[in-house]
């Protein structure tokens, strides 16, 4: 890609709108959000639900911990049979055009700690009403005692997370990529 193509491509940022950003920005933010969340959040529920409802658990048979492997076998199947439909249905329906609505909006904002806040929050909101629909619409509880509560708390604050997470390495990507642009210019001017 030549200098000007690039720059025609980047050139979407300015001193009006520093935080602009194109659409394969977005788009390059929101995948990482999504499979940040997917890569932990079905470990971190099968984990902590378990864990929990060990410690809670009348026995004191100590036998009756769970092993590593069934963890994983399980992080597995919750992955494919819940997180992956539900997360991406919410990606769809919700997520991507909240996001892209609220990016639009703090587009002229330059300050970081308020998109973080921003996205945080927006995090939070879907990763919460997402498991309130899942867990209306599907009897998580049957799970175990513990299994709803883990599920609201970790899924909030994960996806929480995640979304600040996408949005963090897409604006880095962003600035590096606006550096180079701008060094190919100062480059070509030189020349």
């Amino acid at each position: 890609m030549g200098g000007t193509e690039m720059v025609a491509r980047y050139a979407v940022r300015s001193a009006e709108r520093p935080m602009a950003f194109t659409a394969w920005e977005f788009l390059r933010g929101a995948v990482m959000a999504w499979v940040l969340f997917l890569l932990v959040a079905p470990l971190v529920n099968v984990a902590a639900t378990s864990l929990l409802s060990f410690l809670t658990s009348s026995s004191s048979d100590l036998s009756r911990g769970v092993s590593p492997g069934f963890l994983v076998f399980a992080s597995l199947l919750s992955l494919l049979t819940f997180f992956v439909p539900w997360s991406f249905g919410a990606l769809i329906i919700v997520g991507l055009p909240s996001a892209y609505l609220l990016g639009h909006r703090l587009r002229t904002v330059s300050t970081v700690w308020v998109h973080v806040a921003a996205f945080a929050a927006l995090g939070a909101v879907v990763g919460a009403a997402t498991t309130l629909v899942t867990v209306l619409v599907i009897d998580v509880a049957s799970m175990g005692e513990w299994a709803v509560p883990v599920a609201f708390v970790s899924n909030t604050v994960l996806t929480a997370l995640a979304v600040v997470a996408g949005w963090w390495f897409t604006s880095q990507r962003a600035f590096a990529d606006d550096a180079a642009v701008r060094g190919a210019e100062d480059g070509s001017a030189a020349a």
